[in-house]
């Protein structure tokens, strides 16, 4: 699972409060998945 890091930081949050198997995604990686989906989960 990849989080929207721009998504995490306004919710407060910091790097290290990310569960195990989460990562945090940069410019280069969070666009991809997200064109290619058929489904996005938001919060």
């Amino acid at each position: 699972m990849m989080v929207c890091p721009l998504c995490w930081i306004s919710r407060g949050d910091a790097s290290a409060d990310l569960f195990a198997g989460v990562e945090s995604g940069d410019p280069a990686t969070i666009g991809p998945p997200f064109i290619g989906a058929e489904k996005v989960i938001d919060f």
